[in-house]
């Protein structure tokens, strides 16, 4: 019996490696068409693909679309893109996303923003990193969150695990989870206030620790190898953005979808995730200095990056306005001491369905109603 469980074992293991690899062609398979581009722009290809991976997940979960990169930004300087006035308005949020884009762009690039092959390869190379960090994220999402780590292999029916429902606030089969799930709450449970939403801040820093430091950094184990991604990229703090790439990821990891869609649709769960990562970083942008958040951003910075160094150098469908503002009057008026250290427990949650939502924003991600 011991050997036909170790034989077990070993297969599963296989399969496992076998689907991340296929993942991993499949989601960096070259384009059947040979590039067009000059060979001028081509010789800055490796550098927009680096810059790629680290924008789309400290800043944008998805690319500008190409309208907008040729969009020219107007000479005065215009509204901070860090600040709550990016959300003024759609003009407002479209000058603040290119300037966002352009402000950690090298500056030897910026004259290729408007280009076609500019945005083809950032779209590309920001896609296929995602999905490279989504394949090792899926090897230690048992240790994320406390649970199996079976539960989180491809072919693993995740809709019908009652642990992984009660913290997406839903029930096995369903296709109906609220726009805040438990998750993202203290012992994830929800607080229908949701001014302690994001409180749950130790599996975001998880995530955003394993992508940054690597797999093993979650098991404090040192090995050697190529640099990590905290070093190639320069980073050294976490951003609004981060922050909401963490929480969408968190979710879409319990989530019963395998596959993370150009479109930000969930084929399984019909989960809007642009829509998440847009209402996220709203939130985030808008109450970054709000002291319970800043409480927050204090413990995921120091989880995530301990005693590493660096040198110094609104979409068109449902309308989440009434809860995205809750969440910012809540964590604004936040100044009570919560326990963020708790452990998740789980807890049925009742909230907006976001999963019915059509995405036709001009912008690269979806504009609340104002």
């Amino acid at each position: 019996l011991k050997d036909a469980q170790l034989q077990l074992q070993a297969i599963k293991q296989r399969n496992r490696l076998l689907e991340e690899k296929n993942a991993i062609l499949e989601a960096n398979k070259p384009s059947r068409k040979a590039s067009k581009a000059p060979s001028q722009l081509l010789a800055f290809d490796e550098e927009v693909k680096m810059f790629a991976k680290k924008y789309g997940i400290m800043y944008e979960m998805y690319p500008p679309s190409a309208e907008l990169l040729k969009k020219t930004l107007p000479s005065t300087p215009g509204l901070p893109f860090d600040r709550p006035a990016r959300y003024a308005n759609s003009a407002a949020e479209a000058d603040a996303l290119l300037s966002e884009l352009r402000s950690v762009l090298p500056d030897h690039l910026h004259h290729l923003v408007p280009l076609n092959h500019f945005h083809k390869t950032l779209q590309q190379a920001l896609e296929a990193g995602r999905s490279s960090e989504l394949i090792k994220l899926r090897r230690v999402a048992g240790r994320i969150f406390g649970l199996s780590s079976d539960y989180f292999v491809t072919s693993s029916k995740r809709d019908t695990i009652d642990e992984l429902c009660r913290l997406l606030g839903t029930t096995p089969g369903s296709r109906t989870y609220p726009l805040f799930p438990p998750i993202l709450f203290p012992n994830a449970i929800i607080d229908t206030s949701n001014s302690t939403v994001f409180g749950n801040w130790k599996p975001l820093a998880q995530i955003l620790k394993a992508v940054l430091m690597g797999e093993a950094s979650l098991t404090s184990v040192k090995k050697g190898g190529p640099p990590r991604n905290f070093q190639n990229w320069g980073v050294s703090a976490i951003t609004p953005g981060a922050i909401a790439w963490s929480a969408t990821i968190a979710i879409f990891l319990l989530s019963p979808d395998t596959v993370f869609s150009q479109d930000g649709h969930g084929k399984s769960s019909g989960i809007q995730y642009k829509n998440l990562f847009y209402s996220f970083k709203k939130i985030l942008v808008c109450c970054w200095d709000a002291p319970y958040l800043m409480k927050i951003r204090q413990h995921i910075e120091g989880h995530v990056f301990g005693a590493a160094k660096l040198p110094v150098d609104a979409p068109d469908g449902e309308d989440f306005t009434a809860q995205i503002a809750l969440a910012m009057a809540g964590l604004q008026s936040n100044d009570v001491d919560h326990d963020l250290d708790s452990t998740p427990v789980g807890d049925l949650a009742q909230g907006t369905d976001i999963t019915q939502s059509a995405l036709n924003s001009p912008l690269s991600t979806p504009r609340l109603s104002t």
